[in-house]
């Protein structure tokens, strides 16, 4: 059955079992009508409130009423259950949609299932959660949910293999026995070489021995000093990620840094770039990290952008001097011939090589809108 009908009133909570141990609602004495079915997946999808209705202390949502599968708990399902402090849910159960446990002001402590798959940053909304179990044997231990709650301890067991959207509010407990995280200087390691999550609300200590950085959530930076020490190699994140700095920061660079993404550094006119040891791959330009590049890369990129708005049927670049291809100088002049008929007309447009490849590195567009009208004019004047 698909999405034929959206039920007005779906069912709502017993009152609870006086004296029982977790204070379970009912959920035996529930209409099979008010199981609001969606794709053969059932799912809770709102409370009706009504005066016989009681907030549960603890509560554990079963995964069948009636010989019912239930995959999913629906939207604003179990909203507002102000005195709830603790919630279990079952196996079986794949999906938290958004808001399902909005305004549980109470609620502290989550154990999920290992068939547990998927949550929305906003199924927890506005609540006090402290601490997350996954069940032992869960192999992906997806965090979404929790992305906005802050200092919240997830609790990884031995089985997880994978954590999906770790995020810089989160502490993470991981189990002794499991071989795939650790936790070093707050920082979240994967496989013992990579970081994913740095947990930003104390003194950021990059570990020893970490290859690769790549941060699945903003990491803010209060420090003045951030060291990224010997041995990294990559300093990436996922789209919407990055460093971002509060205050002044000296950041240290690693001489065996060989790949950084653009925009890691975010608000970085607060910082001071700087390599301890020198970079065979980077230098910095401007407070700019820029590819160290040959003369003849730098010569051969501006030709390329030169081709792609046509120029280069009436012009080309030559080297000066003979420049060789290990060689650096600070001052190179770009010599532009026009190279149509008999008379050679030569434009030169003098430019320091390490300016030149900034622009190149950062596809500085105004220089090269510059440098094409400066040349499309010779054009216009020469009537060709």
């Amino acid at each position: 059955m698909g999405l034929s009908k959206k039920l007005d009133e779906i069912f709502y909570l017993q009152p609870i079992f006086p004296g029982s141990n977790y204070d379970f609602p009912d959920f035996t004495n529930i209409d099979l009508d008010d199981i609001y079915e969606s794709n053969e997946i059932y799912n809770f999808y709102k409370i009706k409130k009504n005066n016989g209705f009681i907030s549960p202390r603890k509560l554990k949502i079963p995964s069948t009423i009636k010989d019912k599968t239930i995959v999913s708990i629906g939207e604003y399902g179990f909203e507002k259950l102000e005195q709830l402090t603790e919630l279990r849910i079952d196996e079986g159960i794949k999906v938290i949609e958004p808001y399902a446990f909005a305004d549980c002001k109470n609620l502290t402590t989550v154990f999920l299932p290992k068939s547990f798959v998927i949550g929305h940053k906003d199924s927890f909304f506005n609540t006090s959660i402290k601490d997350v179990y996954f069940a032992e044997g869960c192999k992906i231990a997806n965090c979404r949910a929790f992305y906005d709650i802050e200092d919240v301890c997830i609790h990884i067991p031995k089985s997880v293999e994978d954590i999906e959207y770790p995020a810089s509010n989160m502490i993470f407990n991981i189990n002794k026995k499991n071989k795939n995280f650790k936790v070093e200087n707050n920082c979240l390691v994967k496989n013992g070489l990579t970081i994913v999550a740095i947990n930003d609300k104390d003194y950021i200590r990059i570990p020893d021995n970490i290859t690769d950085i790549i941060l699945e959530d903003e990491v803010y930076v209060t420090q003045d000093v951030l060291i990224f020490p010997e041995g990294v190699e990559y300093i990436g994140a996922f789209e919407g990620s990055y460093f971002y700095f509060n205050q002044k920061c000296d950041v240290c660079l690693p001489s065996t840094l060989e790949e950084i993404d653009d925009k890691i550094f975010k608000n970085i006119e607060k910082t001071t770039l700087k390599f301890l040891n020198k970079n065979e791959t980077f230098y910095i330009y401007k407070n700019t990290i820029v590819k160290t590049r040959t003369l003849r890369e730098i010569f051969d990129i501006t030709r390329r952008k030169l081709e792609h708005v046509g120029l280069m049927k009436y012009f080309e670049i030559v080297y000066i001097n003979d420049i060789s291809e290990e060689k650096k100088t600070k001052d190179v002049k770009l010599n532009i011939f026009y190279n149509q008929g008999v008379e050679i007309i030569n434009v030169v447009y003098t430019i320091n090589v390490f300016q030149l490849n900034y622009y190149i590195s950062n596809d500085h567009e105004p220089f090269f809108g510059r440098l094409i009208y400066y040349l499309k004019n010779i054009v216009k004047k020469l009537k060709l």
